[in-house]
């Protein structure tokens, strides 16, 4: 019965459209719904991946049944109050969507926008998502023509009202019927985005970049603009985020939030509009407590009489308000998370165990198991985030790591673990530093240490002023530090404070005149140390067992003229032949180190990567000499003969959304590949991919071997074809 609903769903859907291709421009007839009656979307699961998304920036949230609900870019999540515990739902955990922007309930219901997927309805119950099945909010084709579900509003237990992409949809769960609106008046451009639409004193009203445009919600022919009025944005000087309608004993108003201009006053019969509040960005109102709250880019803003003023800034950078519920507000945040708001101000709220960056730019691991990263997101900077018995740690500026001057975010971009386990933080403006966590989960009893705090040792940017800058940083066998300085060259010191020993080596200009910037360093185990520049290729430098007795250096500047596919060193790595990998921001090349101290010819290695060659921002070789790199189309594994090959990316594994890898970290003890995205860290079982088995993976078995008898047998499973 189902494949015949759709099936009736597809024809009249054609119906339509060759309808309209004969010449109707808006007509839009109301079509039949097609709903996954009693199918549900089960995940696809990828046992052997582990994935921590980051939920701190929160799209939308609603109170339901006592418990708060938000959707974010990695996923959704529940709140209960009581427990003050969550539930999370994103990729291999339950949700196989994402990109989740808005959310609205009914009375029994709840049901959930997203940017690609469409719209679901959740039943929390079971905990299942079912697809509301109408083609144009998912073309499997052309991800550009799908329609991204920016609003819901639950006009009551019946009716929906869909600001999308590309216009209003007008839901009837009852009769499964759909009306679509896209020409939102004369003034408003056709497919214009809506990002909010509300309805209250009997009209719909439409909150787009293009301006504000409303329509007598009873009218049945609103697919026609000319049944629409609006006010364009050029009036506002600003396109339009939200809209409210305020209503107490004295005022009935109605107030329209900007995307720049602040907060106005509108007057629906003489169409004009009033400034009554200068804060640029508005992105959600909500009547609480006897009057109205915006949530803006300033903070939370609260009406008093006839003015808005900040109430409370302890967070900024608010994105939504829900309604009033049992004397509070939900707030969604854009770096703060879930917050919750009572007439006696914020209340506190238990952070997401989760991450507090998006984006992973290096991990490290010590042998303890405890996962360390430098971490940047647009709004918190570069920090640093510490992963230790299941429990997620972020640290900023107000935990000691070093900071800006002029905006005071963190600019960690790298972590580097030592042989004795010590932590060392590269940054982009403030030198390098040293954390010590004392062992424990708690970061109140950590120690940060900045190294060369008076600048004697590593010299600032353009040897001027205190700026220095560090990119990267990394380790030698003898445990000697390598820094690599950006226009400084590399600097090598001992591994201990106070520092006592230390050497720069300073390259300054390659032959055609173009400076060297040092942005990535990697020592290998046979006396060599590699350096990747911005512009100007590699650097090899040999410094043998002592990198302070430059008796036998040598230094091989290798760039796009020898070879190198691109002149941007992103990643570099040796394997156990003596091969030295290298990723660039035109694909991968490969170097044989030979005897005495000599480079073979730079080989290009794009060909073992086929159609899937790309941008190699990562590298890793694992105890069996595997190579695993960490490209922009997603990871991709080399074997140790470098004749088999497999790709992982968003469609056949656990990472997340997005198929650009920017760090790798193989751990040799316990096969897991630590996998760093745009959007969130993954944890890769590599053991338990290759056996087949999401059972139990490690087989120990007793050595010596001892057989009795003359047919006596010892069977051994899981090993590789041709291996031994």
């Amino acid at each position: 019965m189902l494949c015949i609903d759709l099936l009736l769903c597809y024809e009249l859907l054609q119906v339509q459209e060759d309808f309209m291709k004969i010449g109707k421009k808006i007509i839009i007839t109301t079509i039949l719904l097609c709903f996954a009656a009693g199918m549900s979307i089960n995940a696809e699961e990828y046992p052997e991946w582990e994935g921590y998304p980051p939920m701190f920036s929160i799209n939308d949230v609603i109170e339901f049944n006592g418990y708060a609900y938000g959707v974010c870019e990695s996923g959704i999540f529940i709140y209960d109050p009581l427990t003050k515990e969550y539930k999370l739902f994103y990729k291999n955990h339950g949700l196989a969507a994402y990109n989740v922007l808005s959310i609205a309930a009914t009375s029994n219901e709840i049901y959930i926008g997203f940017k690609y997927d469409g719209l679901m309805r959740f039943e929390p119950e079971d905990e299942t998502f079912e697809p509301i099945l109408f083609p144009e909010y998912v073309d499997n084709e052309n991800i550009l023509n799908t329609l991204a579900i920016n609003d819901i509003y639950a006009l009551n237990d019946s009716i929906l009202y869909i600001g999308h992409s590309k216009g209003i949809d007008k839901l009837n769960l009852n009769t499964e019927e759909l009306h679509t609106f896209t020409k939102l008046s004369m003034d408003i451009q056709e497919d214009t985005p809506v990002k909010k639409v509300r309805i209250f004193k009997d009209r719909i009203w439409a909150c787009t970049p293009d301006g504000l445009a409303w329509a007598d919600v009873n009218n049945p022919n609103l697919e026609f603009e000319e049944n629409w009025e609006s006010i364009k944005s050029t009036k506002f000087g600003a396109g339009v985020n939200c809209i409210i309608n305020f209503i107490n004993d004295d005022e009935d108003k109605i107030f329209v939030g900007t995307d720049g201009s602040g907060i106005f006053t509108l007057d629906i019969e003489n169409k004009e509009i009033e400034r009554v509040s200068s804060i640029p960005i508005i992105f959600s109102f909500s009547n609480a407590f006897g009057t109205c709250f915006a949530a803006s880019s300033a903070g939370l803003l609260k009406k008093s009489f006839n003015t808005w003023f900040l109430p409370d800034i302890t967070f900024l950078a608010l994105k939504v308000l829900s309604p009033e519920i049992n004397n509070k507000i939900w707030v969604a945040t854009s770096d703060n998370g879930l917050q919750c708001y009572t007439r006696g101000g914020y209340i506190e709220i238990p952070p997401i165990n989760g991450l507090g960056s998006s984006t992973f730019r290096k991990i490290d691991i010590t042998k303890d198991n405890v996962v360390w990263a430098a971490t940047s997101s647009r709004s918190v900077g570069g920090n640093v985030q510490r992963f230790q018995d299941g429990l997620w740690v972020s640290y900023n500026k107000e935990d000691g790591l070093p900071s800006t001057y002029d905006d005071e975010k963190p600019i960690t971009i790298s972590v580097y673990v030592d042989n004795n386990g010590t932590v060392w933080g590269a940054t982009w403006g403030r030198g390098i530093y040293i954390h010590d966590d004392n062992g424990t989960q708690e970061k109140e009893d950590d120690v940060i240490t900045r190294v060369d705090p008076e600048i004697e040792i590593i010299l600032p940017y353009e040897n001027e002023g205190f700026f220095v800058v560090c990119p990267d940083m990394t380790g030698d066998k003898y445990g000697n530090i390598w820094v690599a300085g950006w226009d400084q060259g590399v600097y090598v010191l001992e591994g201990n404070l106070p520092i006592r020993e230390y050497k720069y080596y300073h390259f300054l200009f390659n032959d055609s005149g173009t400076r060297h910037y040092v942005r990535r360093a990697f020592a290998d185990d046979d006396g060599w140390v590699w350096l990747g520049t911005w512009e100007t290729g590699l650097i090899a430098l040999y410094v043998g067992e002592d990198p302070y007795d430059t008796s036998d250096d040598k230094t091989v500047f290798i760039s796009s003229v020898d070879g190198l596919l691109g002149n941007r060193i992103e990643a570099i790595h040796t394997d156990k032949d003596g091969y030295v990998w290298i990723g660039t921001d035109g694909g991968l090349n490969r170097i044989k180190k030979l005897p005495g101290n000599e480079l073979s010819d730079v080989e290009n290695m794009n060909y073992l990567f086929g159609e899937e060659s790309a941008e190699v921002n990562s590298i890793e070789i694992d105890r069996f000499n595997n190579k695993w790199f960490g490209t922009s189309t997603g990871l991709i594994k080399l074997d140790s003969d470098n004749e088999q090959k497999q790709i992982y990316n968003t469609e056949n594994s656990g990472i997340f959304f997005i198929n650009s890898i920017f760090s790798l970290k193989y751990d040799d003890e316990r096969d897991i590949l630590w996998v760093g995205t745009d959007t969130g860290l993954n944890k890769f079982n590599v053991l338990e991919a290759d056996s087949g088995d999401s059972g139990n993976i490690v087989h120990v078995y007793p050595n010596p071997f001892e057989i009795w008898g003359n047919n006596s047998r010892a069977t051994f499973t899981n090993l590789k074809p041709n291996k031994t």
